[in-house]
C-alpha cells in the first residue's frame, strides 16, 4: 500500500503542535489543506507539460506577431474607435 505524502505530512503533524507553534487542531487541518492543493497543483504543473511535450516551440517572429495582437487588442478595449 503506497502511502501519500498527505498522509505523511499528517502523521508528521499529528502531537506536534508544540514544535510547530500551532493553537489546534483547526491549525493542523489548515496546514494538511494547504498540503493538499499543492499536491493537486503539482500534479495540474505536471499534467500540464506532459501535454506540451510534443507542441512544436514558437519562433521569435511569432511571438512577437502574439505580442503585438494582444497590445493591439488590449489598445482597442481601452479607445475603442468610434465612426
Amino acid at each position: 500500500m503506497q502511502i501519500t505524502a498527505i498522509r505523511k505530512a499528517q502523521k508528521a503533524f499529528e502531537g506536534a503542535a508544540e514544535r510547530l507553534g500551532v493553537k489546534n487542531d483547526d491549525d493542523i487541518q489548515m496546514m494538511i489543506d494547504d498540503l493538499r492543493m499543492r499536491e493537486k497543483a503539482l500534479a495540474l504543473f505536471h499534467e500540464l507539460r506532459e501535454q506540451a511535450r510534443n507542441v512544436p516551440e514558437m519562433s521569435l517572429e511569432e511571438i512577437n506577431a502574439e505580442i503585438k495582437t494582444a497590445r493591439s487588442e488590449k489598445r482597442m478595449k481601452l479607445c475603442p474607435v468610434t465612426p
